[in-house]
């Protein structure tokens, strides 16, 4: 999340979607979904092309989000929240010792 500008991805006035990284050649763009809502929800945005088709997971908390074939995700918004999505299988989502 160090590099590389971020793009938008989606915002409303609860909440704000980016996409950050994934400009080098063997990175992975990371999606992060930030919240300030009170009460939990859901919002579907479209995050293809950048976001293949497959499963991502939070970085945070190891929730799983799936993209599907058209780009358009469920996006959770749990209240108060930050989420990171990587691709499943990510070498980021593995934690350090």
């Amino acid at each position: 999340l160090r590099s590389d500008a971020y793009q938008k991805v989606d915002a409303d006035a609860e909440s704000w979607v980016f996409a950050r990284g994934g400009a080098e050649p063997g990175t992975s763009a990371a999606l992060v979904v930030v919240a300030r809502r009170p009460s939990s929800a859901s919002r579907a945005v479209s995050v293809g092309p950048r976001f293949r088709p497959g499963r991502y997971a939070d970085a945070l908390n190891g929730e799983i989000l799936t993209v599907p074939e058209d780009g358009v995700a469920s996006l959770p918004l749990s209240p108060f929240s930050v989420r990171v999505f990587l691709p499943e299988g990510d070498p980021c989502l593995t934690p350090s010792r």
